[in-house]
């Protein structure tokens, strides 16, 4: 059928792409031992996965050389069978033919391998229409087969012409602006800081209306530290000057004292700014006497 439709339409040089599913085919492959071709499939139906090929004449006889691959049940599972297409019948197809009209192809066997080939192309387009001409647009024409053909004799024919670059100037870079100046930072001047009220020694509302000073004790007697005596530990007993018999609750490192005073009130007491001596033991507390040191 379609050399046939080839014949009819004098087309002599294109390309053939063919889908769709066959009756029967008998596909062929070439024997390299003996350079020939043998049959490789017939049978059918089949499904085509691919067929392609070219068109070509040998002597003046138009020649299809399509090749192909498709499955095939054999009642046993589907097989894939290639080679090229000898003969066909269809079931249905659709094919694609690409017509040259403005070259020849001409097909015949290689002396050397044995295998059917493409022995020429020619165009059979007349030189002078090769020639291309002058145009302004960079954009050239698409090259056709004849093109090619014709180029083989004179290849500098179907050279582009030479696109002159303009070359721009650079243009000028903007000169850089200057900066600003960061303002200086003015630094806010810092609060001053209360100093905290002394602490005091004694939160007696009684001794505070007294004169300070009365608790230093008197300075009339001799008074002497004994290095013999035992430590100063919770429950012993300080004999204050001025604030009478108090009780040790805590001794931290032999620095504070805090003590209960006699009307039960907790105060801290500074012990190395006193005179420190050991008096005796009343009811199995050890009982100290203070005295402000000069």
């Amino acid at each position: 059928m379609l050399t046939n439709l080839c014949e009819e339409h004098s087309i002599k040089a294109g390309e053939v792409r063919v889908s769709g599913a066959l009756k029967t085919v008998e596909l062929a492959r070439f024997d390299p031992a003996q350079k020939d071709y043998v049959k490789a499939h017939q049978g059918g139906p089949a499904e085509i996965i691919t067929l392609q090929g070219s068109i070509a004449t040998i002597g003046n006889q138009v020649v299809l050389r399509l090749d192909s691959l498709v499955s095939v049940d054999h009642g046993f599972g589907i097989q894939l069978a290639s080679g090229q297409v000898r003969r066909a019948v269809v079931s249905s197809c659709e094919f694609v033919i690409d017509v040259f009209d403005d070259i020849a192809m001409t097909r015949g066997r290689d002396p050397k391998t044995g295998r059917l080939m493409l022995a020429e192309i020619e165009s059979t387009r007349p030189a002078a229409e090769v020639q291309p001409q002058a145009a302004p647009e960079p954009a050239q024409a698409a090259v056709s087969w004849g093109d090619v053909s014709a180029a083989s004799s004179d290849p500098s024919s179907l050279r582009a012409p030479e696109k002159e670059e303009k070359v721009e100037a650079p243009a000028p870079k903007p000169e850089p602006k200057p900066e600003p100046k960061p303002e200086p930072v003015k630094e806010k001047p810092r609060p001053k800081k209360e100093e905290p009220p002394q602490r005091k020694l004694w939160e007696d509302k009684k001794e505070e209306e007294e004169d300070p000073h009365s608790i230093l004790g008197s300075d009339d007697d001799d008074f002497e530290d004994d290095d013999d005596s035992p430590e100063m530990k919770p429950g012993d007993i300080l004999d204050h000057p001025k604030l009478g018999r108090c009780r040790v609750m805590k001794v931290e490192e032999e620095d504070y004292a805090h003590i209960r005073l006699p009307r039960g009130k907790i105060s801290k007491l500074i012990l190395h700014i006193f005179e420190i001596q050991f008096k005796g033991v009343e009811d199995g507390r050890n009982v100290f006497t203070l005295r402000m040191r000069k």
